[in-house]
């Protein structure tokens, strides 16, 4: 048996189909690691253009098996356009795209994590007449939320945030609340609970002053 035949018969059959497998294995890892770095829309863009580059190459492949290495050099590139896109964009190299969650804007924000079906936190102060933002870290698996009620058992709720399954950290941006205590609670869980004061203009800090400037009384009022 000839060398070319060996290479032919031997050779090609195993290394042409390990090859094929070793290049799907090396496009879904770097597929993967592109899609889940970029923004959904950008991710959505670069898997369909991957697929329809790669449909047109191997449809030129089959028609012209003949094409040689500089159609295949050809193909290769139009190929790897949306790859290096999708690496430009995963580098932080394209256009950011805005965040989906709240935290920015200059609003101020209060942390509060679940863990074990327990809040650790039961004491919550936020300013008043203010928006902000709740950053609410579920780190079970299992359903939580968080809803701001005006008092313990009541059925009006202030905010009411959405229930998902964690670990995952949402940002809940809270519309502005008047002055005063509060109760917080799991809907899921109510046993998850706590209170959260909203604190605005202290009156107990104006009768502080009045106690520093002595307690005169203004002239011409005795």
């Amino acid at each position: 048996m000839t060398e070319d035949n060996m290479r032919d018969r031997l050779i090609l059959p195993v290394l042409i189909p390990v090859g094929a497998l070793a290049f799907i294995l090396f496009l879904a890892l770097v597929m993967s690691q592109i899609l889940l770095n970029v923004h959904p829309a950008v991710a959505t863009a670069v898997a369909i253009s991957v697929a329809i580059n790669l449909l047109i190459a191997f449809s030129v492949m089959a028609a012209k098996p003949d094409g040689g290495k500089p159609l295949m050099v050809v193909l290769g590139g139009i190929t790897a356009l949306p790859l290096l896109f999708g690496v430009a964009a995963a580098m932080g190299l394209a256009p950011p795209e805005e965040e989906e969650h709240g935290g920015g804007g200059g609003s101020p924000a209060v942390e509060i994590e679940a863990n074990n079906i327990q809040f650790d936190k039961n004491e919550l102060s936020v300013p008043a007449d203010t928006e902000f933002v709740m950053a609410f870290n579920n780190e079970d698996t299992v359903p939580h939320n968080v809803s701001i009620l005006d008092a313990r058992g009541s059925a009006n709720a202030l905010f009411r945030g959405s229930i998902f399954t964690g670990p995952e950290t949402v940002d809940y941006q809270v519309d502005p609340i008047a002055a005063g205590e509060y109760y917080f609670q799991c809907d899921v869980h109510p046993n998850m609970n706590g209170t959260l004061t909203v604190v605005g203009e202290s009156a107990e800090g104006e009768s502080a002053e009045d106690e520093a400037a002595g307690g005169e009384t203004p002239p011409g009022e005795e």
